[in-house]
């Protein structure tokens, strides 16, 4: 026989990944809590001219009512929500939109509707036999050159130029300036104490130019056209006016590159080919390392082009807010907390297309991993637990000890979606690409 205050629930499915519940407690259900709270209620207050536990309902409900009302509704809430979830076997992935349909109303049953974003059930068209193309990087005496060279950048000393009063191509110039759009003053283009070095590119290429053969005291007046990447998205491709003071001329002088030099770089090495062959073992790690990530990430976007399915947004958002506050977190936190204030809103939406490639990526190598039946083994945690120590420059147990049920739960969940997509890799149809590789 039915209970007539149990709660009655309906589900209607909005989409792959919304529901919507509709949910109501008869008003039998509603007085039974109604009734407990009221007593709960009788034995912790004091009211004068009553002994505890002994004052009249009535009385309670002419100081109370509103705020009994309210934690049993928030109660029932709860509660009804949850057993309907049950009911349906539903799993959501975020709090619910709830709706009320009938006020709330102790004598009367109570409705609502609760809008739920669920977890979607993904069927895989395809995963086995992906084609993917895989980099293959190429270390050439260039490239071992060149980081020879950025080496050196970074040892080379910044000298005031004595013996001319011309600047030249190379030359750093200490300078002010200034910058106006259709006559108007742009704070962006305005700067004191600013060193721009010519021909480097790192400027505006135009004004750059205009500084050659100039002298110290001089202003220089040039037009400049606004990049696409300029910050105020309004300017952006106009043609700017800029007015550049030249305060000085310096000039950076770069070390010989020979055994000496090599010393100075660090006392591990002897002579210059010692150097180059550390910066050649250098470039082969970064090498491997970025071919493990370029043939992962290949193999995630053919797994998303070939398994196309329903995203819940909320899961995105979620992605895109932790992308934008991991940037953040890289920054000191006075810094951090203004840029957020200023344009936290426009970094989580410019980190959505990204995150919902994350998600996808996520799902799906979830969903391989129970229909393989890939199991993370304690063995794999403990190895993993071992790698991150060294990364981290601790002992094991001091990482572990600073571990949570979740963080296991977490580094269990990583792993099994990395032997998923191991597995997916080791079933691909794979290319090798030859490709330049910058470090």
């Amino acid at each position: 026989m039915t209970n007539p205050n149990s709660n009655k629930s309906e589900v209607k499915e909005l989409s792959a990944v919304e529901c919507e519940l509709s949910v109501m407690i008869p008003h039998g259900a509603i007085q039974l809590e109604m009734d407990k709270a009221y007593q709960r209620l009788s034995q912790q207050v004091r009211l004068k001219g009553f002994r505890p536990g002994k004052a009249p309902r009535h009385i309670l409900e002419q100081y109370y009512r509103g705020d009994v009302e309210k934690d049993v509704l928030n109660k029932l809430l709860k509660t009804s929500y949850s057993d309907a979830i049950n009911t349906h076997v539903l799993d959501p992935i975020a709090e619910p939109n709830i709706e009320v349909v009938t006020p709330f109303d102790p004598k009367s049953d109570f409705s609502y509707k609760a809008t739920v974003e669920i977890k979607p059930q993904i069927e895989l068209k395809k995963w086995q036999g992906l084609a993917i193309e895989v980099p293959v990087f190429q270390i050439t005496d260039a490239l071992v050159n060149q980081e020879l060279e950025n080496l050196q950048e970074r040892h080379s000393t910044i000298l005031p130029i004595t013996d001319r009063k011309t600047i030249e191509q190379g030359d750093l110039v200490d300078c002010n300036y200034s910058g106006t759009v259709d006559g108007s003053h742009v704070k962006l283009l305005s700067k004191l104490g600013q060193s721009i070095e010519v021909g480097s590119g790192q400027f505006f290429k135009e004004a750059e130019q205009a500084l050659i053969q100039r002298e110290v005291g001089q202003k220089v007046e040039v037009e400049v056209t606004l990049p696409d990447s300029f910050a105020q998205e309004d300017l952006r491709n106009k043609t700017a006016h800029l007015s550049i003071a030249i305060e000085g001329i310096k000039i950076r002088k770069r070390p010989a590159l020979d055994n000496e030099f090599a010393k100075d770089v660090s006392d591990r090495f002897e002579t210059l080919e010692d150097l180059k062959a550390a910066i050649t073992t250098s470039l082969t790690e970064q090498k491997a390392h970025k071919e493990e990530i370029e043939k992962r990430n290949a193999a995630i976007m053919a797994l998303i082009e070939n398994n196309n399915f329903e995203v819940p947004k909320s899961l995105v958002e979620r992605q895109a807010e932790f992308t934008a506050s991991r940037i953040l977190s890289q920054m000191p936190q006075k810094q951090a907390e203004q840029i957020w204030q200023k344009i936290g809103q426009q970094l989580i939406d410019e980190a959505k297309p990204q995150a919902l490639k994350t998600v996808q990526a996520s799902l799906l190598c979830e969903t391989i991993a129970k229909t393989q039946n890939i199991i993370v083994s304690p063995e794999d945690i403990d190895a993993e637990l071992e790698n991150e120590a060294k990364r981290m420059n601790v002992t094991k147990q001091r990482l572990k000890s600073h571990y949570k049920a979740d963080d296991f739960e977490q580094l269990r969940f990583r792993l099994s979606n990395e032997k998923a997509l191991d597995f997916v890799l080791a079933n691909a149809q794979i290319t090798s690409v030859e490709k330049p590789f910058g470090a």
